[in-house]
Parts: structure tokens; C-alpha cells; sequence
């Protein structure tokens, strides 16, 4: 039987360096790949604040050309309210979307060939109600989750087609099929209305106004996402 060799002392001190030189050497390419990870998620995450920041100036100017034209036609602007609940909103549009239906006057169905052309349009409906008009006046000045219109101009109740009636979901905001489209990290999106925090709210106040849009994260560093209307919306309401 062949007799085993006895490491030496120095032999063991050796092997024991050894793997401590590996173990830092491990222990340091970890780090290194940990800081360069990131360093990746940080330039994303630049970008992505300054692509939200290029769309937050153009909205910050489109809402006040908007407001300069609402100003300019005598509607008095009203900034919308994120934190305004869905219920509510909802159980405002069942009430009025009765009344949102024109009634028809059977004597004036058409015009005469002496109608002047401007005249026209008051022959075939009668207005709302005034009580109803301003009840989804003041609900479409609330609604929280809602796109900002390209263009905003009075609509006449002229326009107003028979037998036309607003859907209960028409105004609501529709979640796409892909819950991660047209989203934002929440860590962005909080910064990015901190930086354009003009009216000073708290950072509470601001997650309020948020928790509406919040969705589930794509990956687990990223820890929740908000959806970019909501998103949009409060920029509006805060700029």
C-alpha cells in the first residue's frame, strides 16, 4: 500500500493563500459586474427621464396654448384632479347620460327654402338642460385618468346628433393589451414630477395622485411601473 505524503506546513499555507487570492478575486468580479449592471440601468435610466422630460415641456406648452385659447373663447380653465375617485366619476356619467340625449321638435324636422343658412342648424333640437350641461361640464373639468385633448374648442348644441347617446365607457381609460406598454418605472416617474413640482406638493401628495396609474413591475429591480396617462396627467395638473 503506497504510504500517503504529508503536506508540510508551508504546503498548507500556501493552498490556504491561495484560495483567499481566489475567494477576492471572485469576490471583486462580482463587484465589478454588479457595478457595471449599474451602470447599464442608470444610462437607461437617463434616458428614459429625459425622453419623459422632452414630453413633459411639449405637454407643458400644449396645455398652455390651451389654456390661451379656452382663455381667449371666455371658458374659464380648470386644472384636473387625479385623486377625484373612478366610482364617482362613474356614477355621474349614469345620471346624466340620460339627458345627454337631444330632444326632437316633429315641426322642425327639416328646413324651408326660406330658412336663412344660418338659422339652419337651431331648427331641429332643443338645448340641454342647463343643470345637466353643467354637471358634465364640471365632470369632464374633474376627470382624473383621462388624455389631454390635441385641440379644445366649444361644442356647439347644434352639433348634437339625434338619438345619439354617451356610452358609460366612453370615458374611461382603457388598459392595453400589453400591461407593460406605455408605462414608466415608478422610481422615474416619481422624480420626474418632483422636477416639475411647481405648486410645491408633498412627495404624499404626489403618490396619491400616482396610485391610480400604478402596475406591476417587468422585472423585479424595477419594483412597480405607472401608466403613462396618469403619468401625464398629473404633469398637467402640477406644471
Amino acid at each position: 500500500m503506497p504510504r500517503i505524503k504529508q503536506k508540510t506546513k508551508a504546503e498548507n499555507l500556501a493552498r490556504v493563500r491561495n484560495n483567499q487570492r481566489r475567494c477576492r478575486q471572485r469576490k471583486r468580479d462580482y463587484v465589478a459586474e454588479l457595478e457595471q449592471e449599474l451602470a447599464s440601468v442608470k444610462d437607461t435610466t437617463s434616458r428614459e427621464i429625459l425622453k419623459l422630460q422632452s414630453i413633459a415641456d411639449s405637454l407643458r406648452q400644449e396645455n398652455e396654448r390651451l389654456a390661451a385659447l379656452l382663455e381667449l373663447r371666455g371658458i374659464e380653465y380648470k386644472p384636473s384632479r387625479p385623486d377625484r375617485q373612478i366610482d364617482e366619476e362613474n356614477n355621474v356619467m349614469d345620471d346624466i347620460g340620460s339627458d345627454l340625449i337631444p330632444s326632437v321638435d316633429p315641426s322642425n324636422l327639416g328646413p324651408t327654402e326660406d330658412t336663412p343658412p344660418g338659422e339652419v342648424s337651431q331648427l331641429y333640437f332643443s338645448p340641454l338642460k342647463s343643470s345637466s350641461a353643467d354637471r358634465f361640464k364640471d365632470y369632464l373639468t374633474d376627470t382624473s385618468c383621462l388624455p389631454i385633448p390635441p385641440e379644445v374648442g366649444p361644442v356647439s348644441e347644434s352639433l348634437l346628433l339625434p338619438d345619439t347617446q354617451l356610452p358609460n365607457t366612453a370615458l374611461r381609460t382603457e388598459v392595453s393589451k400589453d400591461k407593460y406598454e406605455d408605462t414608466t418605472v415608478c422610481a422615474v416617474a416619481l422624480e420626474l414630477v418632483m422636477n416639475c413640482n411647481t405648486k410645491n406638493l408633498s412627495i404624499l401628495e404626489l403618490d396619491m395622485r400616482l396610485r391610480c396609474g400604478y402596475r406591476s413591475a417587468r422585472f423585479q429591480w424595477e419594483g412597480c411601473r405607472v401608466d403613462n396617462q396618469v403619468l401625464f396627467a398629473v404633469l398637467a395638473e402640477i406644471m
